[in-house]
C-alpha cells in the first residue's frame, strides 16, 4: 500500500498534492502504512480514506478503488452506524467497540462480520481535529466459534433429556432457531414420509447442500448430513440443518454442523438402547397398576357421587403407597378451589391456597391434559405457599367430554423423585376416576335430559292451549334451562330499530339485564345474521367485542333462532352458556324444536288475535251502520265515525276532511286538539301533504308510522306519534278523508287498523248509499219535470186548439143563428201574427210527432266513445257552408253506455241550435267532468247568449202561448232532453249573456273505467 499511496494522484482529491499535506497528516499516514494492524486515516471534511495492507483485506473487492475516496461512499451500507461516530470524533471524542457486527458486501454476498475498532481524533498542525484514525481487528472467526460452542453445549444438555425416539425428534425439531442453525429437521429410516431428495445421503453418507422448504416456507439453504446412530449395520436417518446465508460454508462451519449431527446420532443410540429396558420395567409396573385399577373400579363401579368417587380414589392410592397426601380441585370463575382433601393436609395449606390461579403446575396440566409429575418440589417456584414439607407433587386433569372438568392432585413428603411404579398407579387411578366421572356425568345428563323432556312436554301442552306469547316464551326458556343448566336464555322482540328482551332467565346480571331490556340494535351481528338468513345462528366461540354486546365476557358459546311468521321475524330465542362446549347436532335439534313450538303457538295466537280483531271490526262496522241507518247527512256521519273511533280505540283525535281550493279542510274535528292546530285544520292542509297525497293516489287506507308533522306543514305542537287516513271515495268521485291520530305510540296495532278500516268501510258505504239516494231523488225530480212538462203540453195544446175551434164552430154551424159577438176580440187580419201562430202550431205538431216516435222507440245501450260521436257530428256539420266556418275544440271525453243512433240524433239537433245563423257562433268547445255520480259534457260557444227564462225553457216543448219567450231556431231541442232522459241523464242550458252553454248529463258507469283508460291510451285525444 505504501507504493499505491505514493503513486496516487492526490491532486484530484480535496487533500491536494501530497507535497502540500500538513506535517501531521504525513506523519500519521506514514505510521499507518507501517502498521500490521488494520488501520485507516480519514482526513478532512469529506473523510478521504487512506489505509494500509491489513485494511485492504477488510475492504475485499472495494480495494483498491476505495483509496482516496470519502469513507461514507465506500461503506454506504454502514452509514447509519458510522456517520454519528465520525461526527463525535470530529468534536474530539474517542470511541471503541468490541466485536461490532457489520454486514459487508465483500465476497459477492451480504456477509456477517465482527470487528473490534477504535475511532480516535487526529489533530492537524494547528492542534485542531483534522481527521479520524480508525484501527481495528476482525473478530468474525472468534465470535462465530464462541456462538457455535454455546449451541453445541445447549444441544448436548437438551438431547440428554430425551427418553424416547419421539422425545428426541421433538427436541431436535423444536430447537430454538439461532443464526448458524435457523432450523433442524430429522428424518429416520422407515418414516412413511421420508423425502426422496434425501435418499442419496442415506445411501452414500455424503453431505448434500440443497434448498429446503422448512415448515412450509419458501425453500431455504440447508445442508443434509447422515445420522450415524447405527441399527443392524445401517445408518439411522438424515438430519437437515438450515444454513446462515450471511456466513460462508467454510471448514469451521462444516465442522460445527457435523458435530451437531454426531450429537443427535449419539442421543439416538442412547434412547433406543434404553427403550428395551424401560419396556420391561413398564410391563411390571403396569401389572401393579392393573391390580390397583381393578380394586378401584370394583370399589367405585356403582358410585355416581363425584366427591365420593374422589375420596375412594384417595383411599386406593394411599393404600398402595403411591403418595402421602391428596387433594381435589374444581374451577370457580378464574380460580381453582379445594373441594376434597386428605386428612393430613394442614389448615395453613388450605387457608393459604384457598383460591389458586393457573400456577405453573396447573398450567402444565391444563396444556398437556395429562398427569404432570414434579420432582424436587419448589413451593416458591410453583406459587403454592406453606408446602415446603413436600418433595414431589402430581396433578392429574380429569376430562369430561374432552374438556378439563377438575384436577386431582397428590404429593409425597419423604421422596424427592417419583418412582415409575407410583406414576403408573396414579395414572391408572386417574384414568379410572375419569371414566367414573364421565359415567357420573352421563347419568347427570340423563337426569337433565329427563327434566328437559318433562319441561318440553309441559311446553308442548301449553303450546296447544296458551295464547300469550310471553307466557309461552317463559316456558320455552324453562325447557332450555332444564336441558342446559347454568345457561342463560332470553326471548327478544323487535321494537323499531331495537330488539328488546321480553323474557329472560333469572341468572342475568343486573348490568346485562338493563342493556338487553333497553334493546340491542338490529345491526348487532348475531341479530342481523339471524334476521337476514331466517335460520338459527350458533357459535362455539362467543366474542363480546365482535358481537358488540357488553357485559357478556363470561359466556363461551351461544345460539339464537328466529321466530318467523309469514316471512317476517317476530322474535328471537337465544341461549348462552358459560361452559366451553360445542353445539352438537342433538343440541341444535332440541333447540330448533322448542323454537318451532314457539312459532306454532305464535301462529295460533296470531290467528286468534286476528279473529278477535275481525270480530271487533265487524262489531264496529255494525255499530256504525246502526248509528247511521237513518241519516244521509255527511256531517252527522262524520261525527258518528269520529265518536266511534274515540270510544272504541281511545285515539287522541279524529277528523273528517273535504277537499276544496287545492286544500283538505277539516269539516268536523273531535277529541283533544290544541286550538292553534284545530284552526289550522279548519283552514286546510295542502293536498300535496304526504298523508293526503298518498291516500288520494292509492285510494286505500294508509297508516303513517311514525308521522312527520313538519312534512304536513303543521307546527311542532302537532307531534302525534302515528296518523291514519281513510279515503272516502265512492266509485265515481272523492268525497272526503277520515283521519285519526295517536300520541301514545309511534305505531298502530293490528286491532286499531282493523277497527279503523271497518269504520271507514261503513262510512264509505253510507256515503255511497246517500249518493245513490240523491241520484234516485234527482232521477225522480227529472221524471217529475218530464211528467209536468207533458201535462203542461196537454193543457197548452188544448188551450191553443179549443178556442179557435169554438169560434169557428159558431161561425160554421148552419143551424145556429149568427152571434154578433162570435168574432169579438179577434184581431184584424195580420199576416205576421198569423204566420207566428201557424208556425207555433206546426212546431207543436212536430214536437208531438217526434215525442211520439221517441216514446215508442226502444233504447239499446252499448259502450260508446263520446269523443268519437262528437267527431262524427263535427265532420257532418263541417261539410255545410255554416259548419265550415266553425272552429272546434273537443277535449278528451269519456265512454258511456247509450244508443248510438239516438245520441247521434240528439247531437245533430243540438248542433242545429248551436250553429244557427241568428246566434252567430264561430268557436265551439266540448269538455267533460265528473259530478255527483254523473258525467257532464259541456258544449260552449261564443254566440248569442240566453236569458235566465230562455235557458230555463230551451229544452221544453214548444207550446209557449202563455210565455213571453220568443221562438228560437232549433226548437226541437226537446228531443235532446227526452233522449238524455231515456238514458238516465238530463240536459239543460245555463244563462249567459255573451255565450251559449249547454250541459248534457250521462249516468256514470264505473264498470267502464278500465276500458276507458285503455281506450285513452290508444287514442289520447278522445
Amino acid at each position: 500500500m505504501r507504493a499505491r499511496v505514493a503513486a496516487f494522484d492526490w491532486s484530484r482529491t480535496p487533500l491536494g498534492p501530497r507535497d502540500a499535506w500538513p506535517q501531521s497528516l504525513r506523519t500519521v499516514v506514514d505510521l499507518v502504512l507501517s502498521s500490521a494492524i488494520s488501520t485507516s486515516v480519514l482526513w478532512g471534511d469529506d473523510l478521504i480514506q487512506i489505509y494500509n495492507d491489513a485494511y485492504a483485506r477488510v475492504l475485499g473487492p472495494r480495494h483498491p478503488d476505495a483509496l482516496g475516496q470519502p469513507v461514507l461512499e465506500v461503506w454506504p451500507e454502514t452509514r447509519a452506524v458510522i456517520e454519528p461516530l465520525y461526527t463525535g470524533v470530529r468534536r474530539g471524542e474517542t470511541f471503541s467497540f468490541e466485536n461490532q457486527r457489520y454486514v459487508l458486501e465483500r465476497s459477492g454476498f451480504p456477509e456477517e462480520t465482527y470487528f473490534t475498532y477504535c475511532y480516535s481524533p487526529i489533530r492537524d498542525d494547528h492542534a485542531e481535529v483534522g481527521g479520524v484514525l480508525v484501527t481495528g481487528v476482525e473478530t468474525t472467526a472468534q465470535v462465530l466459534g464462541a456462538r457455535r460452542a454455546e449451541v453445541r453445549l445447549d444441544s448436548s444438555t437438551r438431547l440428554a433429556g430425551a427418553a424416547t425416539v419421539a422425545d428426541l425428534r421433538h427436541l431436535v425439531e423444536t430447537t430454538e432457531p439461532v443464526p448458524d442453525l435457523p432450523f433442524v429437521e430429522l428424518y429416520l429410516r422407515g418414516d412413511e414420509a421420508f423425502p426422496d431428495t434425501l435418499l442419496p445421503v442415506l445411501r452414500s453418507g455424503e453431505p448434500l447442500r440443497l434448498n429446503w422448504p422448512a415448515e412450509g416456507e419458501a425453500p431455504r439453504l440447508a445442508l443434509a448430513l447422515l445420522v450415524d446412530g447405527v441399527e443392524q449395520g445401517e445408518p439411522s436417518g438424515v438430519l437437515v440443518l438450515g444454513l446462515n446465508p450471511q456466513v460462508a460454508l467454510d471448514e469451521a462451519y462444516r465442522g460445527f454442523l457435523t458435530e451437531y449431527a454426531q450429537q443427535v446420532g449419539a442421543a439416538l443410540v442412547r434412547v433406543r438402547s434404553s427403550e428395551q429396558a424401560r419396556l420391561t420395567r413398564k410391563l411390571e409396573e403396569e401389572r401393579a397398576v392393573l391390580a390397583a385399577f381393578v380394586a378401584f373400579t370394583e370399589a367405585v363401579g356403582t358410585e355416581n357421587d363425584v366427591l365420593a368417587l374422589v375420596r375412594r380414589a384417595m383411599q386406593v392410592l394411599g393404600e398402595v403407597g403411591a403418595a402421602d397426601t391428596f387433594s381435589y380441585f374444581e374451577r370457580e370463575g378464574d380460580h381453582w378451589k379445594f373441594r376434597v382433601w386428605s386428612e393430613d393436609v394442614r389448615q395453613e395449606v388450605l387457608d393459604a391456597n384457598a383460591a389458586l390461579s393457573d400456577t405453573p403446575l396447573i398450567a402444565d396440566a391444563l396444556r398437556s391434559r395429562q398427569a404432570v409429575f414434579r420432582d424436587g418440589w419448589d413451593p416458591e417456584r410453583e406459587g403454592v405457599r406453606n408446602t415446603e414439607e413436600y418433595g414431589t407433587a402430581v396433578l392429574y386433569p380429569l376430562l369430561v367430554g374432552g374438556e378439563v372438568h377438575s384436577l386431582f392432585g397428590g404429593g409425597s413428603r419423604d421422596r424427592q423423585q417419583w418412582r415409575e411404579r407410583d406414576r403408573a398407579l396414579f395414572r391408572a387411578v386417574g384414568r379410572g376416576l375419569t371414566l367414573a366421572l364421565e359415567r357420573a356425568e352421563q347419568v347427570r345428563r340423563l337426569d337433565e335430559e329427563r327434566a328437559a323432556l318433562d319441561a318440553y312436554t309441559a311446553f308442548t301442552e301449553a303450546v296447544g292451549t296458551e295464547t300469550d306469547i310471553h307466557v309461552l316464551a317463559r316456558k320455552a326458556v324453562d325447557v332450555l334451562l332444564a336441558r342446559y343448566p347454568g345457561g342463560t336464555a332470553v326471548y327478544y322482540e323487535p321494537e323499531g330499530h331495537l330488539w328488546r328482551a321480553r323474557v329472560w332467565s333469572d341468572d342475568l346480571r343486573p348490568d346485562l339485564l338493563e342493556l338487553l331490556r333497553s334493546g340491542l340494535p338490529g345491526t348487532t351481528p348475531f341479530i342481523a345474521q339471524a334476521v337476514r338468513e331466517q335460520r338459527g345462528v350458533f357459535t362455539d366461540q362467543w366474542d363480546p367485542e365482535q358481537q358488540a354486546v357488553e357485559h357478556t365476557g363470561e359466556y363461551r358459546r351461544s345460539g339464537h333462532i328466529p321466530i318467523v311468521l309469514g316471512g317476517e321475524v317476530r322474535g328471537l330465542l337465544g341461549l348462552a352458556s358459560r361452559e366451553q362446549q360445542h353445539w352438537t347436532g342433538r343440541d341444535r335439534t332440541l333447540f330448533g324444536a322448542v323454537a318451532r313450538g314457539l312459532t306454532l303457538a305464535l301462529e295460533r295466537a296470531e290467528q286468534t288475535l286476528q279473529l278477535d280483531q275481525e270480530r271487533e271490526a265487524l262489531e264496529a262496522f255494525a255499530r256504525f251502520t246502526e248509528l247511521t241507518a237513518g241519516t244521509n247527512d255527511v256531517d252527522a256521519l262524520a261525527q258518528r265515525a269520529a265518536e266511534l273511533l274515540q270510544t272504541t280505540l281511545n285515539v287522541r283525535s279524529a277528523v273528517y276532511f273535504e277537499r276544496g281550493e287545492g286544500l283538505w279542510k277539516a269539516r268536523y274535528v273531535s277529541g283533544s286538539v290544541a286550538p292553534e292546530l284545530e284552526s289550522r285544520l279548519y283552514a286546510g292542509l295542502p293536498d300535496s301533504a304526504p298523508s293526503f297525497a298518498l291516500t288520494a293516489e292509492r285510494r286505500e287506507p294508509m297508516f303513517f308510522e311514525p308521522w312527520d308533522a313538519a312534512a304536513e306543514g303543521l307546527p311542532e305542537g302537532a307531534a302525534y306519534g302515528a296518523v291514519a287516513r281513510y279515503p272516502l271515495f265512492p266509485p265515481d268521485h272523492p268525497v272526503g278523508i277520515l283521519g285519526m291520530a295517536s300520541t301514545d305510540a309511534p305505531t298502530w296495532t293490528e286491532r286499531e287498523k282493523a277497527v279503523f278500516r271497518a269504520v271507514g268501510d261503513s262510512f264509505r258505504l253510507a256515503l255511497e248509499r246517500a249518493a245513490s239516494i240523491q241520484q234516485i231523488e234527482r232521477q225522480r225530480e227529472r221524471l217529475s219535470d218530464l211528467n209536468a212538462e207533458l201535462g203542461n203540453l196537454i193543457i197548452r195544446t188544448a188551450h191553443n186548439l179549443e178556442e179557435p175551434a169554438r169560434r169557428l164552430g159558431d161561425l160554421l154551424d148552419p143551424g145556429r143563428p149568427l152571434d154578433p159577438q162570435a168574432l169579438a176580440g179577434l184581431s184584424p187580419y195580420d199576416p205576421a201574427a198569423l204566420h207566428d201562430e201557424v208556425t207555433r202550431l206546426r212546431s207543436v205538431a212536430q214536437d208531438l210527432r217526434q215525442l211520439a216516435r221517441l216514446e215508442q222507440q226502444d233504447v239499446t245501450k252499448e259502450l260508446l266513445s263520446l269523443g268519437e260521436l262528437f267527431g262524427e257530428v263535427r265532420a257532418e256539420v263541417s261539410a255545410t257552408a255554416r259548419g265550415a266556418q266553425m272552429h272546434w275544440r273537443i277535449e278528451p271525453l269519456p265512454i258511456v253506455r247509450g244508443d248510438r243512433a239516438l245520441l247521434h240524433q240528439a247531437l245533430e239537433v243540438l248542433m242545429t241550435f248551436t250553429l244557427s245563423e241568428t246566434r252567430g257562433a264561430r268557436y265551439v268547445t266540448v269538455s267533460s267532468r265528473e259530478v255527483e255520480g254523473e258525467v257532464q259534457v259541456t258544449v260552449e260557444d261564443d254566440g248569442l247568449g240566453l236569458t235566465g227564462e230562455e235557458a230555463a225553457t230551451l229544452f221544453d216543448l214548444t207550446v209557449r202561448t202563455d210565455q213571453a219567450v220568443p221562438l228560437l231556431e232549433g226548437s226541437g231541442l226537446v228531443q235532446v232532453r227526452r233522449i238524455l232522459a231515456g238514458h238516465g241523464g238530463w240536459a239543460w242550458a245555463e244563462a249567459q249573456r255573451t255565450s251559449g252553454k249547454v250541459v248534457l248529463a250521462f249516468p256514470r258507469d264505473e264498470a267502464v273505467n278500465e276500458l276507458e283508460a285503455l281506450f285513452r291510451q290508444h287514442k289520447p285525444g278522445m
